[in-house]
Parts: C-alpha cells; sequence; structure tokens
C-alpha cells in the first residue's frame, strides 16, 4: 500500500468528515472547523492518502515553542497498517521545521486508556494530568509530550507528497 501524507485541502471535507468524523461532529462544524485551520498561520491539517484513498488525518497546532497535536484519526477500514505513525511522524517533523522544541498530545484518560501506552511507544512520556472543570465534565486528561531535539524513531520514512 502507497501512503502519501499531504496538506488538506478545503475538498477534503466531505469524504474526511464520511470517514472520520461523522459519528462525532456534525459535517458544517467541521467543515468551518477545516477551513479555519486551512487559514490559520499557526495550525497545519495533514491528511493521509493510502493507495490515493484519504484514510486520515491529524492537526499540529503551534503555541509559541510548544507543538500540539490533535485530532490524529485513522479511519477504521485503514487502522493497524502504520498510517497513524507516518501522520504522526509527518505532523512532528513539520513541527521541527516551524522551530517547535516540545511536542504534547492531550488525551481523555477514561475514553481512550491505550494512548498512553500506544504514544509512549513513539517516544512520548506522561508529562501530567489535569481535570476539566465539572461545567466540562470533570474528565481526567493526560498529556503526553516529547522533545523535538531529533527526530522519533518511528520505524518508517516520512515524506509529504
Amino acid at each position: 500500500m502507497e501512503i502519501v501524507i499531504r496538506p488538506a485541502q478545503p475538498a477534503d471535507a466531505g469524504i474526511l468528515h464520511e470517514r472520520c468524523f461523522r459519528a462525532t461532529l456534525p459535517y458544517a462544524l467541521f467543515e468551518a472547523h477545516l477551513r479555519f485551520c486551512l487559514t490559520h498561520p499557526h495550525i497545519a491539517r495533514l491528511v493521509a492518502l493510502a493507495d490515493g484513498e484519504i484514510a486520515g488525518c491529524g492537526e499540529l497546532t503551534l503555541r509559541g515553542p510548544r507543538a500540539e497535536i490533535g485530532g490524529l484519526i485513522v479511519a477504521s477500514a485503514y487502522r493497524r497498517q502504520g498510517i497513524g505513525r507516518r501522520l504522526l511522524a509527518a505532523l512532528l517533523d513539520e513541527a521541527r521545521r516551524r522551530g517547535a522544541g516540545l511536542a504534547e498530545i492531550h488525551a481523555r484518560a477514561a475514553a481512550q486508556p491505550w494512548l498512553a501506552e500506544f504514544y509512549g511507544r513513539l517516544g512520548f512520556a506522561l508529562g501530567g494530568k489535569w481535570r476539566l472543570p465539572q461545567s466540562l465534565g470533570g474528565e481526567e486528561i493526560v498529556t503526553l509530550s516529547m522533545p523535538l531535539s531529533a527526530p522519533p524513531a518511528l520505524g518508517e520514512s516520512r515524506d509529504m507528497g
């Protein structure tokens, strides 16, 4: 399978929503967020193509020297094929290119208990835990971080298409 990572485009909204966000986000909200990301100078939204088909995406938000990675999702039909790792590697490369010194990922501990172990295998370490305010559910959030002084050993070459 050929995997290509490229910047997202407005025309990707429909397929991305259908394959990755339909169950969690109304289309109009997703499409508006994608448009915002594509025009914001501190945000990069990347798309993974598997044999030419949209298979997933991820987002990088620069906050000074920190790069926050979010919205990393691979469509269910394409999971467990290395696409998520390739997307993460491309996001980390983009963060380095833009001068970030630290990458962070925030995850809801109860909803995604496997994330800390997954990202730990990729070089991220537990950076802390905090709770959302009770008005937002009071859920525990885990912060995972990775210094960006050297590329992570993710085991695969990275390219931007």
